[in-house]
């Protein structure tokens, strides 16, 4: 690889890197990720890093993704993987948290159908 691409590849990492945020969540023996906003285009685009293992995941995969191997036994009841939103959380050990704060909300905030107004319909019952 010559400088000019090497540059530019740095320089493209350096971009993402400043837009990403730090993430975990506390399901199934917790596990930390970072997210990249610019790569969630679609509700189940894999955004998400796993800073233990590399590997990436959608949002609704992360909350589910652990290490810890006593976890993977145990049937939480009364968890949906589907309300994603509830348990991914900010890393409170990171600059700027306002603006990550902010992106966080923005992602989860995207596609999420249950904020989508519905159509009102009303019913006429006559005796």
């Amino acid at each position: 690889m010559d400088e000019k691409a090497l540059y530019l590849q740095l320089q493209v990492s350096l971009e993402v890197a400043l837009k990403s945020v730090w993430v975990y969540h506390e399901c199934f023996g917790k596990c930390k990720g970072i997210i990249q906003p610019d790569r969630y285009h679609t509700p189940d685009a894999e955004c998400i890093y796993c800073t233990e293992c590399h590997a990436l995941f959608n949002p609704q995969q992360f909350v589910c993704h652990s290490h810890t191997p006593m976890e993977n036994r145990i049937c939480h009841w009364g968890f949906d993987s589907a309300h994603w939103r509830n348990y991914l959380m900010l890393a409170k050990d990171q600059e700027n948290l306002e603006k990550c704060q902010d992106i966080i909300d923005q992602i989860k905030n995207k596609f999420d159908g249950c904020k989508t107004k519905r159509k009102q319909v009303s019913i006429c019952l006559s005796h």
